[in-house]
C-alpha cells in the first residue's frame, strides 16, 4: 500500500532535531533592557542630567535635532532587525526600515549642515567626542548581544544588514542616554558625538559580518 505524501514528510521530519521557536519580540526587548539597566543606572549616576536642564535653559536646535535623529534611528533600527526574522511581519520590517532610513538621513543632514556652515573640524571634533562615542558603545553592548543572537537564530536573508540595523538601533538607544547627560553644548559635538555615533557602530558590524561571511564561504569551499 502506497504511503501518502503527508506520512512521508512526517517520517522525514521525525529524524530531524526539534526546532526551538523564536522568542517573542517583547520578550527579547525586555531581556535586553533588563541587562542594560545596571549600566544605564551607573552612567546616569556618574553624569546626571545636562546642566542646561537644571538651569532651565531652552535646548538649541542642534540638540533637539540630534535627539530626534537618535530616537527615529534607534526605534526604526530595532523594529527592522527584530521583525525581519519573523515570517508574516514583512510590513513591520519595511516600516522599521523606512524609519531607520529616515533617522540616518536626518543625522547625515545635520552633518552636511555643519559642513556647509564651515563648522566641521573632523579631527578635533571626533577627539572631543571620543568619550561620548565610547560611552554609547559600552552602554549598547548588552542589548546588542541579545538582539544579535536573536537575529542570527532567525537567519534573515540579509544577515549583515539586519545585524547592523539591530546594533545601530541599540547604540542609538544608548546614545539617547548619553545625549541627556552630556554637558557639551557645541553643535559639532552634538552631531559627531551623538547623532552619528550609532552609525559608526553599524559600519563596524557590517565590516565584521562581511569578513565572517567571507571566511565562512572560504572554509566551505576548501
Amino acid at each position: 500500500m502506497s504511503r501518502t505524501t503527508e506520512e512521508l514528510i512526517r517520517d522525514l521530519a521525525g529524524d530531524l532535531p526539534p526546532v526551538k521557536p523564536l522568542a517573542r519580540v517583547r520578550t527579547v526587548v525586555g531581556f535586553a533592557l533588563l541587562l542594560s539597566l545596571p549600566l544605564f543606572a551607573w552612567w546616569f549616576a556618574e553624569h546626571g542630567l545636562r546642566h542646561q536642564f537644571h538651569a532651565g535653559e531652552t535646548p538649541g536646535f542642534s540638540y533637539l535635532a540630534s535627539g530626534a535623529a537618535l530616537l527615529i534611528l534607534a526605534g526604526g533600527g530595532l523594529v527592522f532587525a527584530l521583525t525581519s526574522v519573523i515570517p508574516g511581519r514583512e510590513r513591520d520590517a519595511r516600516a522599521g526600515q523606512l524609519l531607520f532610513g529616515g533617522g540616518v538621513a536626518l543625522a547625515l543632514s545635520l552633518f552636511a549642515a555643519q559642513g556647509l556652515a564651515g563648522n566641521l573640524h573632523l579631527v578635533d571634533g571626533l577627539h572631543s567626542s571620543r568619550s561620548c562615542i565610547l560611552g554609547a558603545v559600552g552602554l549598547a553592548i548588552p542589548a546588542g548581544l541579545v538582539v544579535a543572537r536573536y537575529v542570527i537564530r532567525g537567519a534573515p536573508r540579509s544577515l549583515s544588514v539586519a545585524l547592523a540595523a539591530g546594533f545601530t538601533g541599540g547604540m542609538g538607544m544608548a546614545a539617547i542616554l548619553v545625549h541627556l547627560t552630556c554637558a557639551h553644548a557645541d553643535p559639532v559635538h552634538m552631531v559627531l558625538g551623538h547623532a552619528l555615533a550609532p552609525l559608526y557602530g553599524g559600519v563596524v558590524v557590517v565590516a565584521m559580518a562581511s569578513v565572517a561571511a567571507a571566511l565562512g564561504m572560504r572554509s566551505r569551499s576548501q
